[in-house]
């Protein structure tokens, strides 16, 4: 029979945290909070100076694993030009008055990135909603870009010899929606390990002890109402949805009971 410990993904450990490689956040690379995103720009943005940006197709929501790095945005007119010969001059009149190209361009890092690129690569090339699909890029734009996806790449280098990979998108912009919300919006402390900074108050932190194990539990503990457990599902998405992919076969309500492992850290 196989070794199924040999087809397993390696668990490693960083920092007193174990994880499995490829599967979870790569602790390598994340030396400030990159905060939580709960939804389309909602969330915390930790200790980076925006909440992370985000491409959503009314239906998937993908969030970019740190903040934004590179960032183009080009434009041009259409115009109707008539030249007549012998003239030197021209009659025009303005077509259309903006084409606007947004490029995004960045790294997917470490062993998190091919996760990364799937999940982003499912969004470019699947079902976009109408009239198109959402970009969130705090920081950059106050309001929400109706985009259109048109060229994409993701690129390893030969002589790279990390696992992370390069990406660099371009979207059509056809609209904007509403301002953007953006808590937190501030320049970070110069300081890693020092206080978060922004407006929003900070989230405080349960560990999970033998008593208190369950989603349920911790919610009765720390809200006094054991039917609030999804609140610290949206507070720990990415918690959350590591126990989905591990756990693929199991309904997503089995959550509110499973016991979780023994010093686990649950955002509420």
């Amino acid at each position: 029979m196989p070794d199924t410990n040999a087809m397993r993904p390696p668990r490693i450990t960083e920092g007193g945290e174990t994880f499995l490689a490829g599967l979870q956040q790569d602790p390598a690379y994340y030396l400030v909070d990159p905060g939580d995103v709960t939804g389309k720009n909602e969330g915390s943005p930790g200790q980076l100076a925006h909440i992370r940006p985000s491409i959503s197709n009314g239906k998937d929501l993908y969030v970019f694993p740190v903040g934004p790095e590179g960032f183009h945005e080009e434009g041009n007119a259409t115009l109707g030009l008539h030249q007549y010969l012998g003239d030197t001059e021209s009659d025009g009149v303005t077509v259309h008055y903006d084409e606007s190209r947004i490029t995004l361009s960045g790294t997917f890092p470490g062993l998190t990135s091919q996760n990364n690129m799937v999940a982003c690569r499912n969004i470019l090339r699947g079902h976009q909603g109408e009239p198109g699909v959402i970009l969130y890029v705090p920081g950059v734009f106050e309001q929400e870009q109706y985009v259109l996806p048109e060229t994409w790449s993701f690129d390893h280098t030969a002589d790279d010899r990390t696992h992370s990979i390069d990406y660099s998108i371009t979207f059509v912009r056809i609209g904007t929606k509403r301002k953007l919300i953006d808590p937190g919006g501030t320049i970070p402390p110069p300081n890693p390990g020092g206080t978060v900074g922004g407006t929003s108050a900070p989230h405080k932190v349960f560990i999970v002890k033998a008593s208190v194990r369950t989603l349920r539990a911790i919610a009765k503990h720390v809200y006094h109402d054991p039917d609030d457990w999804s609140r610290i599902v949206r507070l720990n998405e990415g918690k959350a949805n590591r126990w989905i992919r591990h756990h693929p076969n199991v309904p997503k309500y089995k959550m509110a009971t499973y016991r979780w492992p023994l010093g686990t850290k649950f955002r509420y």
